[in-house]
């Protein structure tokens, strides 16, 4: 009887033993799961990110080459994209973003630049450089792109700068496997925010920070004369997921001036 109780005595240490392993594992996977989650969105996105840069070209063609017309169209890398692209821009202005309505209308792509050769439908990567972000912009706010990077909201201007345009770009916050915009509402007016397409660089600088309710999209339109980009991101206040905004305006030298 008493080997018996021993037997089962040791048989009862080895399961608490083995449970309180499994606890321990269960705690660490616990732990690193969010970490596994970064570094593999982060992989992805720097694989994104890494061919955009590879696919840009090797001597990048001035601003004021792409936006005046121009002879030398084989000089110019994908002329012939950027040319519909401002008159995307440009239609949008002269309707009013009349389909600006609801998600279904921003989360479509705008463009496919697949069928001009590109890996993926990236249509140039946004930097940040007080909270320390660089992201690729996927074209449409689709849950796929969003869950990727940031996204170009359509029905909204293209990232190609220009006047009578407003770039609404958005990406998540407090998302459980990337970073994004969690820092967005650290940022300050005259922060500088960075856009990079497949032609040139813009400078922006942040104007103002604001919230505004999921459906307030008349907060997102172009404004007359005026070149911007807006950024947002959830942001829950008093119980309702708001959206948190930043308005930013065109930074040029004091020497040019943007057509």
């Amino acid at each position: 009887m008493k080997a018996k109780n021993n037997k089962t005595k040791s048989g009862i240490r080895v399961a608490v033993r083995v449970l309180a392993l499994l606890l321990l594992l269960a705690g660490i996977t616990a732990l690193v799961y969010p970490y596994a989650l970064q570094f593999l969105y982060n992989r992805q996105a720097g694989d994104d990110y890494k061919h955009f840069v590879e696919e840009l070209p090797d001597i990048p063609a001035a601003e004021e080459q792409v936006k005046q017309p121009v002879d030398t169209a084989e000089d110019i890398p994908y002329l012939e994209l950027y040319r519909k692209m401002q008159a995307y821009n440009s239609e949008l202005y002269l309707n009013g973003q009349a389909e600006l309505t609801d998600p279904w209308a921003y989360e479509q792509t705008s463009f496919q630049l697949t069928e001009y050769g590109f890996e993926e439908n990236i249509i140039g990567y946004i930097e940040i450089p007080k909270i320390d972000v660089v992201l690729p912009i996927y074209l449409g706010a689709s849950n796929a792109n969003m869950k990727k990077g940031a996204a170009h909201l359509s029905q909204t201007s293209l990232p190609i700068g220009g006047k009578n345009t407003n770039s609404v770009i958005c990406a998540h916050r407090g998302f459980s496997t990337a970073t994004m915009f969690n820092h967005l509402v650290d940022l300050e007016e005259g922060n500088e925010v960075i856009i990079t397409n497949l032609w040139y660089t813009m400078t922006y600088r942040v104007t103002e920070t604001t919230t505004i309710q999921s459906d307030e999209v008349d907060k997102l339109i172009i404004q007359d004369g005026k070149e911007l980009l807006t950024l947002f991101t959830c942001y829950y206040q008093s119980g309702r997921k708001d959206r948190f905004v930043v308005y930013c305006e065109r930074h040029l030298p004091s020497d040019t001036s943007c057509e």
